[in-house]
């Protein structure tokens, strides 16, 4: 059996059906793990059985088969491959969403500030011309810092920047846009915190024992984090519009590190539930455990 092919295969010995001393080859099968492609000497139409369970598939049959795999279809309409550890998407009677309306809208802002710590030995960068925005992007591009300014995430700066840096406009595929700012050079710049990230093994471990889970999403997780006053102008970057800074944390900056810290201090002492950067998984063995940790 192989499940993660499509086709049924059979070795050419195996069929005996044919009365030809040669058959002809009649096409080709590739392999998406393999280099080379399989010569097809027959297409059977076959009816498959197992106990009381039938099913109609093509058999491709080759020369040189050391097993012939069953396809993943065939598999389980035949009901030969056993599932255990499933994982199932239950609907709930408590709507969060209308239970705690103030933690789903808007963006939400910590209480603690984060401040740029820069190297003793950085020489600052700056650029003075905004990097091409193509025409059908400008009044997107327009828009979308007008909402960031709106969010309270930028603000417009008019007086001399030691630090400035270029605005990158990336096209989503469902035809809006995503603003990044290039901060390469300050990040170089920057003393990271070096708190370090979970490991996958790690929250595994953590996770044991657990069959009920409730995975939360932060909702631009590093935006709300809000930047010092004395640490804003650093984050300048200039657009055809002007030029911006930052407010909260941007996404160019080493910050996983500490986002992360800020968010572990938050969770760490609540059993079953755990955070890796923005993302927070609650887990329990019970609906009652769960959901208390859901309301917690």
């Amino acid at each position: 059996m192989c499940r993660s092919k499509k086709v049924n295969m059979l070795d050419l010995q195996m069929h005996d059906d044919s009365e030809d001393d040669e058959p002809a080859m009649i096409g080709t099968l590739k392999d998406a793990k393999s280099t080379y492609d399989w010569n097809v000497n027959v297409l059977l139409d076959a009816s498959l059985t197992k106990n009381k369970r039938k099913c109609q598939e093509e058999i491709y049959v080759i020369q040189g088969l050391d097993q012939p795999p069953l396809g993943r279809p065939a598999i389980e309409a035949l009901d030969l491959l056993q599932r255990i550890n499933n994982v199932k998407s239950t609907q709930e009677s408590v709507d969060f969403r209308k239970e705690f309306p103030e933690l789903f809208t808007g963006l939400g802002k910590l209480q603690k500030e984060y401040k740029i710590q820069l190297k003793d030995d950085v020489v600052p960068h700056k650029i003075s011309t905004p990097r091409r925005i193509p025409v059908p992007l400008r009044k997107d591009v327009e828009i979308e810092l007008q909402k960031l300014q709106e969010q309270d995430i930028i603000k417009k700066v008019t007086e001399p920047t030691n630090w400035c840096a270029g605005l990158v406009v990336v096209p989503k595929a469902n035809g809006k846009i995503r603003l990044c700012v290039d901060l390469t050079k300050l990040n170089e710049g920057v003393k990271r915190e070096n708190f370090p990230l979970p490991l996958t093994e790690e929250l595994l471990t953590r996770l044991a024992g657990g069959k009920l889970f409730t995975k939360l999403d932060c909702n631009s997780g590093f935006h709300q984090m809000p930047l010092a006053e004395e640490s804003q102008k650093l984050t300048t970057f200039i657009t055809p519009f002007g030029r911006f800074c930052y407010k909260r944390l941007p996404f160019g900056i080493s910050g996983p590190e500490l986002f992360h810290r800020e968010m572990s201090q938050l969770v760490d002492d609540i059993p079953g539930v755990l955070c890796d950067i923005d993302d927070i998984l609650i887990t329990g063995e019970t609906k009652e455990e769960h959901r208390m940790l859901e309301w917690h």
